[in-house]
């Protein structure tokens, strides 16, 4: 068991007052943390992070907004209860099956 005791500073940053490993580790931790924080919000942006998330083969950077009718929201949530998916993986799912609806149809012709 170990104890960890921390001072504020005049600048009111904290300061870890003790001496063993796990004081050491925590200010190390903390130190890298606030190294890499801030030298990401000094650039301005994220993009030296590594991306969280579950690898995709497709991934879905687009977004698109449209209306609805109440009525095409109920079926859409009707849809998606049903089929126990997202809504946005039902609608994508009803592009795909009108899309290759498309393509038979205008291949006989």
């Amino acid at each position: 068991m170990y104890m960890l005791f921390i001072d504020k500073t005049p600048t009111g940053a904290d300061t870890y007052v003790g001496h063993n490993a796990r004081t050491t580790i925590d200010y190390y931790t903390d130190m890298l943390y606030t190294y890499v924080h801030t030298k990401v919000i000094q650039k301005g942006s994220d993009s030296h992070m590594a991306k969280m998330g579950r690898p995709t083969d497709d991934p879905k950077g687009q977004r698109k907004n449209f209306r609805l009718s109440d009525n095409d929201i109920k079926k859409l949530e009707y849809c998606s209860k049903e089929l126990n998916k997202p809504e946005s993986e039902v609608i994508r799912i009803s592009i795909d099956k009108l899309y290759s609806g498309l393509k038979k149809k205008f291949r006989k012709e």
